[in-house]
């Protein structure tokens, strides 16, 4: 009986795996962490993501829908290709529009981190 339950949870760590044994579970991820000039983490401010510096200094058409960072000032988007984007931040009269914010490429598959200084 043992072994019946064992076979399914072969097949499913296999199917999560291909050829080169690399995981594929993982999707590409950025976290942005928004702070101030001073270095203070910024709760409640709106990220958004734009694959192109016209889009982004224009403010239209985002990558993702906007996320509002959290009490650690963060924000997490998922699912992303694995391209430089520029990121618009903003919270009340504070934002770091128009200086060109821009990641480098994402590493695919894994967890990339960016600061972002709101003032």
């Amino acid at each position: 009986m043992k072994k019946l339950l064992i076979l399914p949870l072969l097949l499913a760590i296999f199917s999560f795996t291909n050829i080169s044994g690399t995981q594929q579970l993982l999707k590409t991820q950025l976290i942005v962490t928004v702070l101030d000039d001073l270095g203070n983490i910024q709760e409640g401010a709106k990220v958004t993501l734009y694959e192109n510096e016209d889009d982004y200094n224009n403010l239209e058409n985002p990558a993702l829908e906007s996320r509002v960072t959290n009490q650690k000032g963060q924000v997490r988007f998922i699912g992303l290709k694995n391209v430089p984007y520029y990121v618009a931040a903003q919270k009340g009269d504070n934002d770091n529009f128009l200086r060109g914010e821009k990641t480098k490429p994402l590493d695919k598959g894994k967890f990339n981190k960016i600061n972002v200084i709101i003032d």
